[in-house]
């Protein structure tokens, strides 16, 4: 599949293995090493987010999501192994609990709340950022 022309910018297409990242820094790693001057995804480019999912009244977007499209891991759910539902919400921790490393949610009380991948019965992800790899032409 070849990069998709829009203007100034080309989209990069993603395969399956690469539609999904459990957090931002995996995917920075990942671009990096894209090289051809593919960009890593910002809050600076949010404009191109808002550009390509302008393209649906067109009816062409969910052609455009389905192969360029690009889910990273923004907040997930937690059960403890002692049955406490915990949801993980800063960037930062939930690189953390990918990492296996101790991080912080909150509970149902509101109560913030350390655990461990390792101390998990179960997790869930509960919501992603769509992002595109870009590049300059």
């Amino acid at each position: 599949m070849k990069p998709l022309k829009l203007g100034h910018i080309e989209l990069m297409p993603v395969d399956s293995s690469h539609s999904r990242f459990n957090y931002y820094e995996e995917l920075k790693e990942w671009v990096d090493t894209l090289g051809d001057g593919w960009e890593y995804p910002s809050y600076s480019n949010i404009d191109l987010f808002v550009y390509v999912s302008s393209l649906s009244k067109l009816n062409i977007y969910e052609s455009i999501r389905k192969k360029y499209e690009i889910r990273v891991v923004i907040q997930i759910g937690v059960v403890t192994d002692d049955g406490k539902y915990i949801i993980i919400d800063d960037e930062g921790e939930v690189e953390l609990f990918f990492k296996q490393e101790e991080c912080f949610g909150f509970d149902q009380d509101g109560e913030e709340t350390d655990t461990h991948i390792n101390n998990c019965i179960n997790f869930e992800i509960i919501k992603t950022d769509r992002v595109y790899i870009f590049r300059k032409i």
